[in-house]
Parts: structure tokens; sequence; C-alpha cells
């Protein structure tokens, strides 16, 4: 064999190489696109929950206190988060304000469950608690599906020699939820 032929052979080998590590890494973004996007859907789901459920409570003691107010709030801040995120779902910055804004809407969820009963019953229904325990187990099923997606991703991103292709290209690590 001359010296041009196993020349080329090496060129078309770092071609086919190049061109099948940069859909590698193309795939595993957009699986992890997917993934936030089912898990918008849940979280979105979350959200309307918790925004009806501090309705209901504020109706039901016939006066607004702070526990709903306060999971109103938390359910606005989250969904605000997320639509931010949406935006960037791979941005680790945006990714880690929805996973502060999440845990202020459990944590908002989770006082007003817990607030005193007065005569009138509990703040919430039973109905509503079922189904918030419901849709946290989806939710959890959904960042748990998201969080592997981003880990494949990172994975490819940081691996040598396909991290080259990530820097040229603008491949970024992800943050996980």
């Amino acid at each position: 064999m001359s010296d041009s032929l196993i020349m080329l052979l090496m060129v078309a080998l770092l071609v086919f190489w190049t061109v099948g590590a940069y859909n590698r890494l193309v795939r595993l973004r957009s699986q992890a696109l997917q993934a936030f996007g089912a898990l918008a859907v849940q979280l979105r789901r979350h959200i309307a929950l918790a925004q009806s459920s501090a309705a209901a409570a504020t109706k039901a003691t016939q006066a607004p206190g702070t526990a709903p107010a306060g999971l109103e709030a938390a359910a606005t801040q989250c969904l605000a988060s997320l639509n931010a995120a949406k935006a960037k779902p791979l941005d680790p910055e945006s990714i880690a304000a929805l996973a502060a804004a999440r845990g202020i809407l459990v944590m908002a969820w989770q006082r007003l469950a817990s607030a005193p009963h007065d005569l009138g019953g509990a703040p919430l229904p039973e109905s509503l608690r079922a189904e918030w325990d419901h849709l946290v187990l989806q939710v959890m099923g959904a960042v748990e599906e998201f969080n592997q997606s981003v880990q494949r991703y990172n994975a490819a991103v940081g691996q040598f020699p396909a991290l080259l292709l990530a820097w040229l290209f603008g491949f970024r690590a992800a943050r996980p939820l």
C-alpha cells in the first residue's frame, strides 16, 4: 500500500469517527431535552394542584392565611422558574433555580398540610393530599429520568476525545435536577 492510500484511510476514519461522535452528542442532548419536556409536564400539573389547593385552603378558612398565601407564592415562583428553564433546559443556572423553587414549593405544601385544624376541618381535603402524593411520585419519576439523561449526556461531553468536539461545537455539561 502506498503512503497516500494509508493517509486517505486515516483521514476517512477520522471523518467517520467525528461524524459518529457528533451524532452521539446530539442524540444524547436531544434525549435530555425530551426528558426535560416530560418533567415540565409533570411539574406544571404539580404547580396547578398547588395553586388550586392554596385557593381551596383560603376558601375553607374564609380568610387568607400565611400558609395558603405562601403556597400560592411558591407555586408562582416555581412556574416562573420552570418557564425560564424551559428556554434553556440544560443551562445549569436555570436548573439550579428550578430545583430551589421546587424545594420551596414542597416546603410550602408541607407547611399548609401540617397546619393545625380548626373547627371547619383540615386546611386541605384528603382528596387533594392524595392527589399531591400521586403527583409527587410522577414528578420523582420524571426527575429521575431527566437526571439519568443528563448524566449520560455529561459523560459523553466529558469523554476524551469527544470532549474536543463538545468544546468545538459548544456542547456544555448540564446540571441534574
